[in-house]
């Protein structure tokens, strides 16, 4: 399934999400059929198989030099994760979210997302008391332990509300976001394809003070359908982001 020369946005999103999800049941639905006799082995080896195939603060990544994934142990149940723990996609029905390995509670801190999808997504951060519960459809933003953009709708999430954030174009299946968190300073600031949607400070400082002393960690809710690609910064950024010079990826500190 080569994307190699399709510059349809529709056309290449369609054909990233195919191979995704084939190559995700290739490794944990279809798996090689045993021999004749050995069918208890092989009930044993699938078992060990499942339990390798997910992805933990202390698994071995698919790539050395990722030290930050989204944490399966860290999250509602429906979700499809690539090997590396880096490309996430929602086929359930119900509103999914995650968190991922690494959290912060100081500094400047930046990572992105590629859209495979362009549907409903909350993208921003949470602390670990931030509650997810797929079938009410709450997820990050919905609490006072979170808050998030969602550029399908332009809205900013937080305390269970919302306000409008990123002017009147809704985000597409291709954009990357960049999700910037000023700690010390108590906003975030999203980009799209390196512009600027403007800061914003989603709760009062004293609150965000007392919510940044347990840990911020990069936090994802999607719906049904929905896939997207996150760099922490394993590898470099796609936009150099020139507002903000001083800015820690999520690899420097855990390398």
């Amino acid at each position: 399934m080569s994307t190699d020369g399709l510059t349809d946005k529709d056309e290449l999103s369609g054909m990233m999400q195919a191979k995704f999800c084939a190559e995700w049941s290739l490794r944990n639905i279809f798996r090689e059929i045993p021999e004749r006799g050995e069918s208890i082995a092989f009930d044993a080896a699938v078992s060990q198989t499942q339990t390798e195939d997910k992805i933990s603060p202390t698994s071995e990544p698919k790539s050395s030099s990722i030290n930050v994934m989204l944490n399966t142990l860290d999250g509602t149940g429906h979700w499809k994760i690539s090997e590396d723990g880096l490309t996430i996609r929602n086929d359930g029905s119900t509103f999914e979210s995650i968190r991922a390995t690494l959290s912060v509670s100081q500094g400047k801190w930046l990572y992105e997302v590629t859209l495979v999808t362009a549907g409903i997504m909350q993208l921003g951060w949470a602390t670990v008391h931030c509650h997810f519960s797929p079938e009410d459809g709450t997820g990050i933003g919905d609490d006072v332990f979170g808050f998030a953009y969602d550029g399908c709708r332009n809205l900013i999430w937080a305390d269970g509300d919302s306000e409008p954030y990123g002017g009147s174009e809704s985000w597409k299946s291709g954009d990357v976001l960049g999700v910037y968190l000023d700690v010390d300073n108590a906003f975030m600031e999203c980009f799209i394809n390196g512009k600027s949607l403007g800061t914003t400070s989603p709760f009062d400082k004293d609150h965000f003070a007392i919510q940044a002393k347990s840990g911020f960690f990069p936090a994802l809710s999607c719906t049904s359908f929905q896939q997207a690609t996150v760099n922490f910064g394993a590898t470099p950024f796609k936009y150099v982001i020139l507002a903000h010079p001083i800015r820690a990826a999520f690899y420097i500190a855990t390398r």
